[in-house]
């Protein structure tokens, strides 16, 4: 199945890494079938208008505010029993995924974010695409869609 790309914008926003712990993710299994995507970016001055929030001071551009799989009339999340997250997957990658995907709650580490983006939405891409059928290949497929349809240009 090939699956499509949507961008969807919000104005409102909604990381230092650590590899000393593997995240046992929670499920609710479902039937439904992902075919298309939902990818969002966010301004983080107006996430922090509307919750506490701290802006890293390397961030000064629209974030991503995640990628999500969806099925029709169906939002999915939280899809496979026994997926974890793993840090030290993405730890390449991780002074990128500070700049374009932080956490801007006060006080969460971007690792429990990205965590919860990986366990919430990135378990639901897993059989999507070939470009989002492991953890390393959901977030360098975000990143990737970020530098492609950056609001920023």
């Amino acid at each position: 199945m090939s699956a499509k790309y949507f961008i969807g914008l919000l104005i409102f926003v909604v990381v230092s890494p650590s590899n000393a712990w593997v995240y046992q993710c929670k499920a609710y299994p479902t039937t439904k079938k992902c075919d298309h995507f939902m990818f969002s970016q966010l301004w983080p001055p107006t996430f922090c208008k509307i919750e506490k929030c701290s802006i890293p001071t390397d961030v000064n551009t629209w974030t991503i505010h995640g990628l999500w799989p969806d099925a029709p009339n169906y939002h999915l999340s939280f899809c496979y029993p026994k997926q974890v997250f793993d840090p030290n997957s993405i730890m390449d990658i991780t002074d990128k995924l500070q700049l374009v995907w932080p956490s801007l709650k006060y006080n969460e580490e971007n690792m429990y974010f990205w965590q919860n983006e990986w366990c919430k939405h990135g378990s639901c891409a897993l059989n999507c695409t070939t470009e989002t059928d492991s953890e390393r290949n959901y977030f360098n497929k975000t990143v990737d869609l970020n530098k492609k349809f950056s609001i920023d240009k």
